[in-house]
């Protein structure tokens, strides 16, 4: 209700001056009148609408991100998959936690020997010299 009391005001105080150059952009706009009805359907279908060609353009990037994230994580999977099947074998469970945490059964010792160069040592943690169990 303000908001059509202040557009009545501002009505009421435009000058004649003025309402005869509102006049003079009427008739132009009447003449044009099919080209401004399609800027208005194309300014609708192209930014303003749910549907819009622009949101499309952006729903298209998105479900190219979304298959090329689908596709890294299938790669990853099937890596996992054979990783998995290859440490379901005793041996190479043993030979894993032997290299990888430094695990030892109880009957043996073991020394770790790092190159300072190429890798940084370890820091201790409560995971570490577990004894693997027969």
């Amino acid at each position: 209700m303000a908001f059509l009391h202040a557009f009545c005001l501002t009505l009421w105080q435009i000058s004649y001056n003025d309402m005869k150059s509102l006049s003079t952009i009427w008739k132009h706009l009447r003449r044009l009148k099919y080209v401004v009805v399609l800027a208005f359907i194309v300014l609708i279908n192209g930014f303003l609408d749910e549907n819009s060609f622009w949101n499309a353009r952006l729903r298209r990037e998105r479900i190219a991100v979304l298959q090329n994230e689908l596709r890294l994580l299938r790669q990853k999977y099937e890596e996992d998959t054979r990783r998995y099947e290859m440490l379901s074998q005793r041996h190479e469970l043993e030979r894993v936690a032997r290299e990888k945490y430094h695990m030892k059964r109880a009957d043996e010792d073991i020394f770790v020997i790092y190159d300072a160069e190429k890798e940084q040592q370890p820091q201790p943690d409560s995971m570490a010299y577990m004894p693997i169990e027969r």
